[in-house]
């Protein structure tokens, strides 16, 4: 476990989350920050999980700073499953060019 790794492959924690930074609060929920991102207005939440917006950073954050809730939890094989738990940030959408595990 040192910082230059070995690491395992990446895993999506969430849409829209890109340069974000999860926390836990003092009441132990985890959250974590997400931006608006580019020059274009945000885009509207209706459909976005089956929409594609990746032709030009394209994002549902309003300008200034959103808090998602996070699922995090160590499963029984002792991985850490990060999870983004508003159904707008939950699964990659149709313009993520990265395949992920489960």
């Amino acid at each position: 476990d040192t910082i230059t790794g070995p690491y395992g492959p990446r895993k999506f924690a969430g849409r829209f989350l890109g340069h974000g930074t999860p926390f836990n609060d003092m009441n132990g929920k985890w959250w974590c920050t997400a931006f608006f991102n580019g020059n274009v207005p945000p885009e509207s939440r209706d459909g976005v999980v089956s929409r594609n917006i990746g032709d030009n950073a394209r994002t549902i954050n309003e300008q200034g700073v959103t808090i998602v809730p996070l699922d995090v939890r160590v499963l029984d094989n002792g991985e850490v499953s990060i999870r983004a738990k508003d159904p707008a940030y939950a699964t990659p959408g149709p313009d993520e060019v990265q395949e992920f595990g489960p």
